[in-house]
């Protein structure tokens, strides 16, 4: 993301912002990943155009464990578009198995799966606040 470009110094400020706003950075998050992806396949199957705030992604999004998420992952391994994200991965990987089996995992700027943090531009979230 753009915040690592730049110095200590100048990301304070914004960082600052960012830490008192924790819930309308993550409201804004999520309305821009449904937004993003509302044309993916996983988007259509969960309906994400029809979801307007939070309250509807609450309803209509079920909590999830990476069996969830199995299914869509392994078509993004077979090479299919869309799946999750209209974005390409920028890494297909394999977890390490430490807690049970290994797992694939995907990195993508639109895409977040239970293994991995969340990258996202925070331009933005900055602009909705």
């Amino acid at each position: 993301p753009w915040i690592y470009t730049l110095s200590l110094h100048d990301a304070l400020p914004i960082l600052f912002i960012l830490f008192r706003n924790v819930a309308a950075v993550q409201k804004a998050f999520l309305l821009d990943l449904m937004k993003r992806n509302v044309g993916s396949r996983y988007g259509q199957d969960y309906h994400f155009s029809e979801m307007c705030d939070v309250t509807d992604f609450q309803r209509r999004q079920p909590l999830t464990k990476y069996t969830h998420y199995e299914p869509y992952i392994d078509a993004i391994y077979k090479g299919d578009k869309n799946v999750m994200s209209p974005e390409q991965p920028y890494v297909l990987a394999m977890t390490s198995g430490t807690s049970g089996k290994s797992r694939h995992d995907v990195y993508s700027v639109g895409v977040i799966t239970p293994n991995h943090s969340i990258h996202n531009d925070f331009a933005s979230l900055l602009s909705s606040i």
